[in-house]
């Protein structure tokens, strides 16, 4: 997986291996108006620590600030979808 975060919190967390990663991050650099580069940030180091519980059934929830990158209709359904509570639909 390739996370993505800066002092506002996690900016992007997705699979390496999708196909339309690359895309993502283009979007990411224009409207933060920065690059992306390897690093270490403390989110990072959290939502390490934190996907390694996730998939070994020890913790379902995350405690790290989101910052997405989208636009007024993804900003509004993400906050829908965050609202659901864990293991509910």
């Amino acid at each position: 997986m390739l996370a993505v975060a800066d002092d506002q919190g996690l900016r992007l967390l997705e699979f390496a291996d999708r196909r339309a990663l690359e895309r993502e991050l283009t979007i990411l650099r224009q409207r933060l108006k920065t690059n992306v580069v390897p690093g270490e940030h403390r989110y990072l180091d959290a939502i390490r620590t934190q996907l390694a519980r996730y998939f070994s059934g020890k913790k379902l929830e995350f405690d790290i600030p989101l910052a997405p990158i989208g636009s007024e209709f993804q900003l509004r359904a993400w906050k829908i979808l965050r609202s659901i509570p864990v293991a509910e639909t």
